[in-house]
């Protein structure tokens, strides 16, 4: 192998891995490499590092048609892809910056791609990155050359079966034993324990968990009170019942609520008679909001916000 010479470096070492920067710009080129020197150098000299420190600047020009970057510029742009367009803001995120992973070979025809490349960048992702970065790039590489195929720009699709690099544990999401849920209970703040309890007697994921409003709760006739909710992530609008237990949890909220609400519209009243041109009159102003929990302004249960108290 012929060794070649990268000027301008910045090469660190930190806890057993090799991090490496364009020294005048300050990016970063290569994250967490394990291995020694000799290993780091062999790594340096691979095609996707020299196109990587080649193409530093952010490039203007077009992708040849028919190439891996040409596709994922079409694959991201909602005005041109309406699969994409489709998806979660968070997803579209996640997608580009897992593409952006591949952009020293986006010079790649798609004819030219294959099944053992993409295990190649599926271990480089893993070992540079870390497993689940790698497995979100091969989800959209899969989306992505699936829809190239749909419309014959790609024979087949080379991610397709590609296995996943991340191994989970398969006891990770195990239900919480008794004295467990009892602990967060007693300790978590009042809107963790809330979500905590629409997460464990409805069991909706975590991004329609902290979606969920008052609106959404509503009467029903043979339980008393339901979840009416339409999910993103299906399009689909979903109903199920509010167990006994979570009933009573947001009857007592909503209690406190009420309870709150009167207690700061009286702040409100108090803070409306001060004057604000002392010392003395700031400090009882601010001591005024003492007590009053700060997730509920953020949240918007109110309609004011806290700078309204100060």
């Amino acid at each position: 192998m012929v060794k070649v010479k990268l000027e301008g470096l910045k090469i660190a070492h930190a806890r057993g891995k090799y991090y490496v920067y364009v020294r005048a710009t300050g990016a970063k080129i290569l994250n967490g490499f394990v291995g020694d020197k000799a290993a780091l150098e062999k790594r340096l000299s691979e095609p996707d590092m020299l196109g990587t420190y080649n193409v530093r600047r952010k490039r203007t020009a077009a992708y040849p048609e028919r190439s891996l970057g040409w596709l994922v510029a079409w694959f991201t742009d909602p005005d041109k892809c309406e699969h994409f367009k489709g998806l979660s803001e968070t997803t579209q995120d996640e997608y580009k910056d897992r593409l952006a992973f591949l952009e020293p070979v986006y010079d790649t025809m798609l004819a030219a791609i294959t099944t053992p490349e993409i295990y190649q960048a599926r271990d480089r992702a893993s070992q540079e990155k870390w497993p689940a970065f790698a497995d979100k790039m091969l989800s959209a590489l899969s989306t992505m050359f699936t829809l190239a195929t749909e419309r014959g720009w790609m024979p087949t699709n080379p991610a397709l079966g590609v296995k996943k690099a991340y191994k989970p544990d398969k006891n990770a999401n195990r239900e919480w034993r008794p004295e467990e849920w009892k602990t967060v209970m007693e300790r978590a703040p009042l809107h963790l324990r809330t979500a905590y309890m629409i997460a464990r007697h409805i069991g909706y994921r975590s991004q329609s968990t902290v979606a969920v409003k008052w609106a959404n709760y509503q009467p029903d006739e043979r339980f008393g009170m339901c979840f009416r909710m339409d999910h993103r992530k299906n399009g689909e609008r979903h109903w199920l019942p509010a167990s006994p237990e979570l009933q009573a949890f947001l009857a007592g909220l909503k209690v406190l609520v009420a309870r709150l609400e009167r207690q700061i519209a009286g702040f409100k009243q108090q803070v409306a008679r001060l004057e604000f041109h002392t010392a003395s009159s700031r400090c009882e102003c601010r001591d005024l909001c003492i007590g009053v929990p700060r997730a509920f302004l953020q949240r918007g249960w109110f309609e004011f916000s806290a700078s309204d108290l100060l």
